[in-house]
């Protein structure tokens, strides 16, 4: 039998809650489950999932006004209805915004609801949309930290549950010397430079700024050292913040040593490039970037802060240091820029300590978890458990 799920996001670009998305609904048995997409906008989230034959309902999120409460309740029918009309047996959140009209719709659709939190920020520990929340039939928290984070806010602890965000591990592989070298050569890396990278979106809480003041001391101890800056503003909100990351780096006398790149799709060859990966975020629910260097076999570097501890295992698979801090950052960076051999097994234990959270785990996870809420049970399907 199969089993229907519209998956809804108020958000129509990728980062990595969309990505961790787009990656459970391609690993979907295909024979069993029928996905459907509920956005607002296009965008790089919709085409690339119609590019894989996802069909796409359009929908609206607007937030509750008392003044005029008609809009809001416009949008519950029109999701209650897309749900009768479409015979969905499940409904996915994957964005704060869109939790208030998807649980009341499934609700009133007589479907569970299941609501995927992948971060600490945003709208979800509000008490309205707690009280919301708590109404859907799951709670899937991305790390640990995140479920006890959720707890804290209020919401049934009986409700959630933990399934870590997804790594298709076997894209992330070491790629040819050939190709490392061609890769540092196009991003304009030296070759017999230690290069420290960072990936992901540019934004204050990421600790770009914290990163470029902690290179600028270590680069003093190690000339070796090179910068590389990869991801942009589009999911942030700040198109000034490169500008000041860039001028900082000036005023620190590091433009030099430091690359931006902007965003790149190409992530797998950029790990192929560096020799660290840096992770110095403020709070971080999971740190997919982290485990995506890992099972590439590159140390990492990051704050000891939410899930970054649960996927870097200190003076193991890399080296935790306070959030927010310079010189502690400094020092994880010597020690790793000085010691070569420290970086190689640090990377060469990667790859097996993120197996766990490959993709068709996560997916597994998943599909035993529509088995259970819907009482469809999808065939003989092997399941690995996280």
């Amino acid at each position: 039998m199969t089993t229907r799920i519209l998956f809804v996001s108020s958000v129509s670009g990728i980062g990595g809650a969309e990505l961790s998305l787009i990656e459970l609904i391609e690993q979907l048995d295909s024979s069993h489950y029928r996905p459907l997409l509920y956005v607002e906008q296009s965008g790089p989230l919709v085409e690339r999932l119609t590019s894989h034959g996802v069909p796409v309902v359009w929908g609206y999120f607007p937030f509750f006004r008392k003044r005029n409460p008609f809009a809001y309740w416009r949008a519950i029918m029109h999701m209650q209805n897309t749900i009768r009309r479409r015979k969905i047996d499940l409904v996915q959140v994957n964005c704060d915004r869109a939790v208030p009209i998807s649980v009341t719709a499934a609700r009133l659709a007589g479907v569970p609801c299941i609501c995927y939190i992948h971060d600490f920020l945003r709208a979800w520990y509000l008490p309205d949309y707690v009280k919301h929340l708590n109404q859907a039939q799951c709670i899937i928290a991305d790390s640990k930290a995140v479920a006890a984070h959720c707890v804290q806010a209020g919401m049934r602890q009986s409700l959630i549950r933990v399934i870590y965000e997804s790594v298709e591990t076997r894209r992330f592989v070491k790629q040819l010397p050939a190709l490392h070298n061609d890769t540092r050569s196009d991003l304009g890396l030296r070759s017999d430079a230690v290069v420290i990278g960072i990936i992901g979106k540019v934004t204050e809480n990421k600790g770009h700024e914290e990163l470029l003041r902690a290179f600028a001391l270590a680069s003093v101890q190690d000339s070796r050292l090179q910068l590389l800056v990869v991801g942009d503003t589009s999911m942030t909100g700040n198109p000034a913040f490169p500008a000041h990351l860039m001028e900082t780096a000036k005023e620190l006398n590091i433009l030099q040593h430091v690359i931006f790149v902007g965003f790149r799709e190409d992530v797998p060859m950029i790990m192929s490039a560096i020799d660290v990966l840096a992770v110095p975020s403020h709070s971080e629910a999971f740190g997919r970037s982290a485990a995506e260097a890992l099972a590439s076999g590159i140390p990492v570097i990051a704050s000891d802060t939410g899930g970054l501890s649960e996927v870097v295992q200190h003076n193991v698979t890399g080296l935790l240091v306070p959030p927010k801090t310079i010189e502690p950052l400094a020092e994880a960076i010597l020690q790793l820029s000085t010691n070569h051999e420290l970086r190689h097994d640090m990377g060469r234990r990667g790859p097996a300590s993120v197996a766990k959270f490959d993709v068709s785990n996560h997916a597994a996870e998943f599909m035993r978890l529509y088995a259970d809420l819907t009482g469809i049970k999808a065939g003989q399907i092997t399941m690995t458990s996280l």
